[in-house]
């Protein structure tokens, strides 16, 4: 926690910020921070897409193409 707070202060003292705790979102991505570890999504990103686009109430789909695959 020392290290985190002695970043915190270097952050602070170069640019102007706010600390507001755990992040919940970043430009767009979704963190989620867990006991297992930090995963990123784009999940809401994804969903206002849909909604944008009036496709929310469409049916998923699996890749429609073989994943990995080199082109």
């Amino acid at each position: 926690m020392r290290l985190v707070a002695e970043f915190r202060e270097a952050l602070a003292s170069q640019f102007e910020m706010t600390d507001m705790g755990l992040m919940c979102y970043f430009l767009g991505i979704e963190v989620k921070q867990t006991e297992q570890g930090t995963f990123i999504s784009q999940r809401k990103y994804a969903g206002d897409i849909l909604e944008r686009f009036k496709m929310e109430s469409c049916k998923p789909m699996l890749t429609p193409v073989q994943e990995r695959l080199k082109l």
